[in-house]
């Protein structure tokens, strides 16, 4: 955020770490002077508001996966019995990329 160029745009996604908590309170770091002095837009996304896409993006998608021009990041643990840490490290947010189980 210190780096936030004037009229840049802050995207908030991917908060699902937070599902124990959405009833509480929002806290955290607090950038409000930041983003007024560079008149910055900080928007939520939702991938439900890109519905109409999803054909078009599938589609884009899997041709760059196929050329291998998108790279991913997996946390993998294996074994049935390493499910529920998987899944709270998930919660947590203690995961990189995406948390898959091996089984």
């Amino acid at each position: 955020m210190l780096n936030l160029n004037t009229f840049g745009r802050v995207v908030v996604v991917g908060t699902f770490a937070l599902a124990d908590r959405f009833d509480q309170p929002d806290i955290g770091l607090r950038h409000l002077r930041r983003t007024l002095i560079t008149r910055a837009r900080i928007e939520g996304f939702l991938l439900d508001d890109h519905v109409r896409e999803y054909e078009t993006a599938i589609a884009d998608l899997l041709s760059w996966y196929k050329e291998g021009l998108l790279q991913t990041r997996e946390d993998v643990t294996d074994g049935i019995d390493t499910v529920p840490r998987a899944f709270v490290r998930m919660l947590k947010g203690e995961n990189f990329g995406k948390q898959l189980v091996k089984l």
